[in-house]
């Protein structure tokens, strides 16, 4: 407990679970209600989450939360702290209640052993002054069902399966796995909590615009390779003609042919004429698939955003493209422990180390970079070029970003 120009900032106590998301839904705009199931779930969230407030008197005003986490990294899972429900009340706005509250979280999580701290961003400018760079993009996408023809010889030709409806409980019970299998090869895949699987797959139903959720697996003989989600609108064409749009919640395959599989069963089904998807990888295998790419308009957006708690662990927990040493200044105005100079060295049998230096160094950069680029789908030398970095040694920067650079998709999958 801390107290700070008269705000006090504490653990939540369990019996404040419904006063803490009544501020956090004032912080985001929205008006509170308990709808059945709503405040259960949020209970179930808190109930595993390090959960913090600030208080001003007997008046929560701030809330900030982490769960523990799993996201994928070049090479393998790492462990994540999953920053969550942050908000301030719009009473206590430009009283540095949020900066407080985030230094005092990072500093949890790096004493809790976590190397990496990662967060979906309400507004993008917001953290990168707390040290978090933009690791991982996505895109909103919008496909045109008409003109969404794939080109001869996709995978989705060769596969030999079958899709089928499954209800919620079906997806609570395969998903797991599968979510795990994709993360294990997909950078910028955080881990899906129990709560967050009871609560995206419940059994209640609609919104106003789009309605029940539709689940479908697919799966080839005695193994399931993949699921997706989706809603349906209702028609909304001016002479009342069936026009609807598909919204797909998520798609989750296992290999290129139980993608190609799902999305050509979505873009298929009947009275659609537009698929929606708002958390589609900017390298889209679908796009890719499309007879006339020009269909599918894309609209990218900043997903993941991850900050480097522990500069030697993080590094040593993933995988690199090309062998190197390197000797990195790294620069944390806010929160100084992370603040050095590392010596990186990645050998050619696939060993890493990383440790505090005295060697003379080779690049310069603050520590939002070195999140930015951690997932290797952010080109160093493109950040050099926003002066995002300064390079001491010619050619350093060259080989930090063939290093760090990872080909595979990259996919967020899921808010958290």
């Amino acid at each position: 407990m801390q107290t700070i120009d008269g705000i006090t900032y504490r653990p939540l106590r369990p019996n404040e679970t419904l006063r803490a998301a009544v501020t956090e839904s004032r912080g985001f705009g929205d008006v509170y209600q308990i709808r059945q199931g709503r405040l259960e779930s949020g209970k179930e969230y808190r109930e595993i989450a390090r959960a913090n407030c600030a208080a001003d008197g007997d008046e929560i005003v701030g809330t900030c939360s982490a769960v523990d986490m799993e996201v994928g990294v070049p090479g393998g899972i790492a462990p994540m702290a999953g920053i969550t429900n942050v908000a301030v009340s719009p009473t206590h706005r430009r009283r540095g209640i949020l900066t407080q509250m985030m230094r005092l979280q990072l500093q949890q999580e790096r004493e809790h052993g976590f190397p990496l701290a990662g967060l979906w961003s309400s507004e993008a400018p917001i953290y990168g002054r707390f040290g978090f760079g933009m690791a991982v993009e996505q895109q909103e996408v919008r496909i045109e069902c008409d003109r969404s023809k794939f080109r001869a010889g996709n995978p989705a030709e060769k596969a030999d399966g079958t899709v089928r409806f499954a209800n919620a409980g079906d997806i609570r019970q395969i998903g797991p796995d599968i979510w795990h299998r994709k993360m294990s090869v997909t950078p910028g895949m955080a881990s899906r909590v129990t709560p967050q699987w009871n609560r995206s797959y419940s059994e209640a139903s609609a919104d106003e615009r789009f309605g029940d959720v539709f689940n479908v697996t697919y799966s080839e003989g005695s193994e399931t390779l993949g699921f997706a989600s989706y809603r349906v609108s209702d028609s909304r064409d001016p002479d009342d003609l069936a026009y609807k749009t598909l919204k797909v919640r998520e798609v989750i395959a296992l290999n290129p042919r139980a993608e190609a599989a799902i999305w050509r069963f979505l873009l298929d089904i009947d009275l659609v004429h537009l698929v929606q998807h708002e958390s589609h990888p900017v390298r889209s295998l679908l796009w890719r698939l499309l007879d006339d790419p020009r269909c599918m308009a894309q609209k990218p957006y900043d997903a993941l955003w991850l900050r480097v708690l522990d500069i030697p662990k993080a590094l040593t927990a993933r995988t690199y493209s090309t062998p190197g040493e390197l000797v990195l200044e790294v620069v944390d105005e806010f929160c100084d422990w992370t603040s050095g100079r590392y010596a990186l060295t990645a050998g050619s049998d696939g060993s890493v180390k990383c440790s505090p230096t005295d060697a003379s160094i080779d690049i310069e950069m603050p520590i939002e970079t070195l999140g930015a680029i951690y997932m290797g789908e952010h080109d160093l030398t493109t950040l050099q070029a926003a002066g995002r970095c300064a390079e001491v040694v010619s050619g350093a920067v060259e080989l930090a970003a063939a290093m760090f650079a990872d080909t595979r998709v990259h996919h967020v999958a899921a808010e958290f």
